[in-house]
């Protein structure tokens, strides 16, 4: 084979790495911490170690082919960049406008889980095979940092799971942290997502206390709102399978992305391999010939 259909595949293989790192985007998986850019500059995170970042725009692939709806407002997933991917993070901005604090004080933990339940039941007459247990976590306001957390615990088809939600309010808008984690791995995973949740910062001029009064957009949702909405992905979504699939995607994925790395070396060696086979044939083929030659005389 000549070198130039060589070198021609070999830069196809080349080309296939460049886009897998731009769409695929794992970043972070080195030992130092990486600085990620979120929306057109709205926020940058940095990336806890051991850890690897998924763009908004490959994370929208992954949740549509696993069934997981989208409306244009996710940011990204963070995901394990070691073997064990059995937790996904992800990263959302809804546009709402300015979430106002008051009521912090007065969140209703039962009434905001009977609600939950409510739903649940709703939920479960079309099909859904989520049970919600009850709270891991009940809802906590702090206002040093504008950060709304809750853990719902829940069960689908006989797997326990945690979602753990945080929402940190901004200028025009809530950014929203969701991990889904398997009860059993929750410990482990929590520290990655307090590091994940603790580095992520508003760009100036989306944080909190920019806000304008009488200029910036006032959402009409309260601090229990966010909680009420924030519940629907427990409830309506089944999240085993959703994490099922999604590892699932995230596997095929990473392996694409460490493989892609030597193909152009493995394609150089498949196709060296080749062109030693093929002429240790014509060798054989014209040793054989010969033979046939000096018999016939």
């Amino acid at each position: 084979m000549s070198w130039l259909l060589r070198s021609l595949f070999v830069c196809v293989a080349l080309l296939c790495v460049g886009v897998s790192a731009v769409h695929g985007e794992p970043q972070g998986s080195g030992q130092r911490p990486k600085t990620v850019i979120l929306g057109n500059r709205l926020a940058r995170i940095v990336l806890p170690r051991g850890t690897s970042y998924l763009g908004a725009g490959e994370s929208r692939r992954l949740m549509s082919g696993t069934g997981e709806p989208v409306d244009g407002n996710e940011l990204g997933m963070v995901v394990s960049s070691g073997s064990r991917k059995d937790w996904s993070i992800l990263l959302r901005f809804d546009p709402l406008g300015y979430v106002r604090e008051e009521g912090s004080e007065r969140l209703d933990a039962a009434a905001l889980l009977a609600g939950i339940r409510a739903q649940t039941a709703e939920a479960a007459r079309r099909g859904s095979p989520v049970r919600v247990l009850g709270w891991a976590e009940p809802p906590h306001y702090r206002r040093t940092d504008h950060r709304l957390t809750w853990v719902v615990r829940a069960e689908a088809k006989g797997h326990r799971l945690l979602t753990a939600s945080t929402r940190l309010l901004g200028r025009t808008g809530v950014a929203t942290i969701d991990l889904v984690v398997e009860e059993g791995q929750y410990t482990r995973v929590r520290p990655l997502l307090e590091d994940l949740v603790a580095h992520f910062t508003f760009f100036p001029g989306y944080g909190y206390e920019t806000y304008v009064s009488g200029k910036d957009l006032r959402a009409e949702v309260d601090l229990a709102g966010l909680i009420a909405e924030g519940r629907t992905a427990v409830i309506e979504a089944d999240p085993y399978s959703r994490l099922q699939l999604f590892v699932q995607a995230v596997l095929e994925k990473a392996w694409f992305v460490l493989v892609g790395i030597p193909v152009p070396f493995i394609i150089l060696w498949l196709f060296d391999l080749l062109e030693k086979q093929a002429a240790e044939q014509k060798r054989q083929q014209k040793r054989e010939r010969g033979t046939r030659r000096r018999r016939a005389e």
